[in-house]
């Protein structure tokens, strides 16, 4: 772990040098991660966030599944997004730029009689985000999460199944004595490239910066 943090932290300086002789501005707001391939100036790096901003903007091909276990009172749940533009994703990778990714899952139990018109009861809701980058040091692709935990890829199948499925272990601990019926919802948000503060280039992303799926549904295992 040291290894990698001290090659990342040397990374990044070296790209901000890089940066400073392509007239490059971080400013600007989004982030190239773990040294920035120096062949492109500002202008193709811009073509390029427009054009991953476009295709964000018509994101119909995006869609998720959800799975949910039960395991005597422990309820359990797996979610996998599915975005056919995968040459996309990887190009944006490899030119420097981050994508992100977040979960959102929610357990409630369904209220019968005159207790449904004050609507069902939320039990738990859980968030899990994390951020993909490549890593030029060593030609590997990086899964990130919120707490700092790291997944390395350097197949392309397995960076997607790292990056769009989430497995939620334990989300919810059901009462013994509940009887009501219980579901799970679901839904994901993409940003196909990130954008990070000031955000100078919000003029350009709009709504498209992020896009979001429906809420999926499924049903608890009684």
């Amino acid at each position: 772990m040291l290894s990698r943090s001290c090659s990342r932290d040397a990374s990044r300086r070296s790209s901000a040098s890089r940066a400073s002789r392509v007239g490059f501005a971080p400013r600007l707001g989004f982030a190239p991660r773990l040294g920035f391939a120096p062949r492109l100036g500002f202008a193709p790096r811009l073509a390029i966030l427009a054009v991953f901003l476009l295709c964000a903007a018509g994101l119909g091909s995006q869609q998720i599944s959800l799975t949910v276990a039960r395991d005597g009172l422990l309820v359990s749940a797996r979610i996998v997004f599915r975005w056919e533009k995968r040459d996309e994703l990887f190009s944006t990778l490899r030119e420097g730029l981050e994508s992100r990714i977040s979960f959102t899952v929610r357990a409630f139990e369904r209220k019968t009689g005159l207790l449904a018109l004050l609507g069902d009861r939320l039990l738990v809701e859980r968030t899990i985000a994390r951020s993909a980058f490549f890593n030029f040091l060593d030609g590997t692709y990086v899964v990130e999460d919120e707490t700092g935990g790291r997944a390395i890829y350097t197949d392309l199948e397995a960076l997607l199944k790292g990056f769009f499925t989430v497995e939620t272990a334990a989300l919810v601990r059901l009462h013994p004595e509940r009887l009501a019926p219980c579901y799970v919802m679901a839904r994901a948000q993409f940003e196909p490239v990130r954008l990070m503060p000031p955000l100078t280039i919000v003029s350009l992303a709009g709504a498209a910066a992020t896009s979001a799926t429906p809420w999926v549904g499924a049903e608890m295992p009684r």
